[in-house]
Parts: C-alpha cells; sequence; structure tokens
C-alpha cells in the first residue's frame, strides 16, 4: 500500500513539475536580441564603412530570422554623429522595413544614445510604432513622469509577453541634478539613476505582473575586473570611474546596456550585460581580440546571453618596420573576397625624419591592382633615438578625462582639485549646449 501512495506521489510531483514548467514557459518564454552602438555612418580618416554598416544589418535580419527572435533591442548610438548621411538613413531606415518580413519579430525597441539626435529618431515614431517599432529619443516627452518609457511586449495572442523599461541616454540633469561638489556631485548622478530604475521597476511590478521585467541603458557600468579597455567611457564626466550594477537593482531580469565598445557582465547584483559594438570603432577596438556580434537570449531557458558572432568583414592592421619591410608587406598581403579591403595603419623606422611617408606609402599602396588595394588610414614616423611625437588626435576612445591629463603633463602643471572641478563644469556645461542643440 506504501508503494502504490509512494508511486501515486511521485506521479502527482511529476504532473506538478510539468504543468509548472509549462506554465513558466508560456509566461516567462521570450526570446530576444540585444545590439546596439552601431554607429552607422562612421567613417575613417574619411572613408566610407557604408558596405560594412550595410552587411552587419544584413546579418543582424538573418540572425533574428534564424533564432525566432520575438525581440529586438537596441540600446542607443544607432548612428555615428547627430547628422547621419542621407546614405546612413537610407540604411537603416530599409533595415526596419524588411523587418516586417519576419513572421516570429513581435517588437523593435530603440532607444537614442549619445552619439545620436534623440530630436531626430523621435521624428520617427508616428509611422515606426505601427509597425510595432518603438524609438525612445527622450528630446522631447510629453509625460513628465516618463511613463511612455515602460513598453509592454505582446505575444501573438495580445497578451504582455514582457514590460521593457527603454531608458535612453539620459543627461544628468534631466535627472533634477544640480552641481555640488565633485564627490557629492558624482553620488547624486548614482543617486539619480538608481531612483530612476527602481520608479520603472515598481512601475513594472504594478502594471505587468508575472513577466520578465527588462531594462534598457546608455551610460558608464564597469565589469568585475573594472577594466574596460579602449572603449568610450564617462558619458557622465563627474562619474570617473563608472557605476556598478547595483543602480539597477534586482528586479530585472535582464539589462541591456549600450555605449561601452565591448561585450560584458556588468558588476554587482543585476544581470546586466553591455552589447559591445558588432563592427570595431577603432584600431584599438580591432586588436583587443575580442569576438563581437549581438546578445540573444531565451528567458525560458537562461537568463545568461549567448553571443551571436559575427563574421569579420574587414580586417584593421598596424604594421611597423623600415620602408622595405612595409614595401614587403604591402605587395604581398592577401585577404579572401568576401571582405573588405583591409584599412592599415603604418608606423615607418627611419635614421633620420622623413617628411614624405605619406606619399610614399601612398603610392605603395596604389601601385597594387585596383579591387586588390589596402586603404591607408594613417602613416606615423618613428627616428631611431628620438622619443616618438606624442599623438594628440582625438578619436572615439578617448575620453576627454583623458586629454585634460595629457595637456596638464605635457604643460608641466600639476593636476588639483580645483581644476579638476573647474574642468567638469566647462565639460557639463558643453554637453548641456549641445543636448540643446
Amino acid at each position: 500500500m506504501k508503494q502504490i501512495e509512494t508511486l501515486v506521489g511521485s506521479f502527482v510531483l511529476i504532473a506538478y513539475t510539468i504543468v509548472f514548467q509549462f506554465i513558466y514557459e508560456c509566461f516567462m518564454s521570450i526570446k530576444f536580441i540585444h545590439t546596439g552602438d552601431l554607429h552607422i555612418g562612421q567613417r575613417l580618416k574619411k572613408n566610407t564603412r557604408v558596405h560594412e554598416h550595410r552587411n552587419m544589418l544584413v546579418w543582424l535580419h538573418k540572425q533574428i530570422e534564424e533564432t525566432q527572435t520575438e525581440l529586438l533591442l537596441i540600446s542607443g548610438d544607432v548612428f555615428d554623429t547627430s547628422s547621419p548621411a542621407p546614405e546612413s538613413m537610407r540604411i537603416f531606415n530599409s533595415f526596419l522595413a524588411d523587418l516586417e518580413s519576419l513572421s516570429s519579430l513581435r517588437t523593435v525597441i530603440i532607444t537614442a544614445g549619445n552619439h545620436d539626435s534623440a530630436r531626430r529618431l523621435d521624428s520617427l515614431k508616428p509611422v515606426l510604432k505601427r509597425l510595432g517599432i518603438h524609438i525612445v529619443g527622450a528630446f522631447q516627452n510629453d509625460n513628465p513622469q516618463w511613463d511612455d518609457w515602460l513598453i509592454p511586449v505582446h505575444n501573438s495572442k495580445g497578451d504582455v509577453q514582457a514590460a521593457v523599461a527603454a531608458v535612453p541616454f539620459v543627461h544628468e540633469y534631466r535627472l533634477g541634478i544640480t552641481r555640488g561638489t565633485r564627490a557629492t556631485y558624482a553620488q547624486e548622478i548614482k543617486n539619480g539613476f538608481k531612483n530612476l530604475y527602481a520608479r520603472f521597476a515598481q512601475m513594472a511590478q504594478d502594471k505587468y505582473p508575472g513577466v520578465p521585467h527588462i531594462a534598457m541603458g546608455h551610460l558608464t557600468a564597469m565589469n568585475e575586473a573594472e577594466v574596460i579597455g579602449n572603449a568610450p567611457q564617462n558619458v557622465h564626466v563627474a562619474v570617473e570611474n563608472g557605476m556598478d550594477g547595483d543602480i539597477f537593482g534586482s528586479s530585472y531580469d535582464y539589462v541591456a546596456l549600450g555605449h561601452i565598445h565591448k561585450n560584458y557582465r556588468v558588476r554587482g547584483m543585476a544581470n546586466a550585460y553591455y552589447c559591445g559594438s558588432p563592427l570595431p570603432c577603432s584600431i584599438a577596438e580591432a586588436e583587443d581580440s575580442m569576438s563581437r556580434g549581438v546578445w540573444f537570449l531565451d528567458l525560458a531557458q537562461s537568463k545568461k546571453p549567448t553571443l551571436l558572432e559575427m563574421p569579420v568583414q574587414r580586417q584593421f592592421l598596424r604594421w611597423r618596420g623600415t620602408i622595405e619591410e612595409i614595401t614587403q608587406k604591402v605587395s604581398t598581403y592577401s585577404w579572401t573576397e568576401e571582405q573588405e579591403p583591409p584599412f592599415v595603419w603604418i608606423c615607418v623606422e627611419t635614421e633620420s625624419p622623413r617628411y614624405d611617408l605619406w606619399e610614399v606609402c601612398t603610392d605603395l599602396v596604389m601601385s597594387r591592382n585596383v579591387g586588390h588595394r589596402l586603404i591607408l588610414i594613417d602613416v606615423d614616423n618613428v627616428v631611431e633615438g628620438l622619443e616618438p611625437q606624442k599623438d594628440y588626435t582625438v578619436d572615439v576612445t578617448t575620453t576627454p578625462h583623458e586629454i585634460f591629463k595629457e595637456l596638464l603633463a605635457h604643460k608641466g602643471i600639476a593636476i588639483t582639485s580645483q581644476l579638476r572641478g573647474l574642468f567638469d563644469l566647462v565639460l557639463s556645461q558643453v554637453q548641456e549646449d549641445k543636448e540643446e542643440v
């Protein structure tokens, strides 16, 4: 008798497990892709990357189709500049239009980054919303409480499948933070974001309980090693070392972040990840040996994303040697037909300064057959016995604070808290003026 009771109990337990798993998968299952920092329209020394950006979006379309993705999240910096060229707009708009052919894709959510024009993105809202594409630019917001940033995702039956707190790049003054001392100002920024994400978490729980809650953001948060390498940093200038994942709390099933061009998990309690840029935006990013692509998640299976790795479209090469060695590399280097012609940075070693190296290297590159030519990005000269000249060229990997420190060091000026504070105030005002343009 006891054996029968035990057997019946086991069957009941199995039945409950199956039912629970079925309910969980029905209500907690959603497949989505997290990407961002597309930087469509970016150029390197005036060299277009239009083919790379178009191919990147074609590849992304294919990933959505093959994984049967239901939700696409793009966490800011869609374009490289606030005034993208017509061709860049055409590429992205064509990509959005083609998404309609994907039967699995229910919703697309796009937030503005610090490189984007929030006003320009917001202007697309009325048309794209009818296609299930939501854009949050936040240049202007009709609702001061930001309720329109909490976006429900519906399944094919019309039921709410998930809720997304679509937070774009937010300048600190939009959080109502006033400048104080450096220490208090940085802490107020952190508290401001913490309160913001806590408010959305509570709204999601009140309005859409029992479904996955996802947040988005475009800011600087550190990884466990506190080293993010050659990547844009300090988008909120008073917070020198970035923020922790603790600002997001523990309520969200996933936090989809943009701004840093590396993919990693943010330190702290939150399940927060940066997707990184699908394409390297500089030679330093290309040399970091990190695999690039987009994150894919199926929350019914795991809260840890899987990287869908994008094939390398173009090689970034840095060559150093004598002019004879450089000549040999330029004349013999080859690449696959599927790839774009490589971008090349050349450093020529000489016994005395030479001022004709750009022309010499250009002639070397042009001597190859058309269609098999390298694309020369930069030429530098290292003279034996001389200290290399310091390069103060600003690119996307250099932060304003790093430039300021290097300038003071070059001038022999000691860095004081007063100088640092004045620089922060000036930089904040510049960013505010840019935001209002």
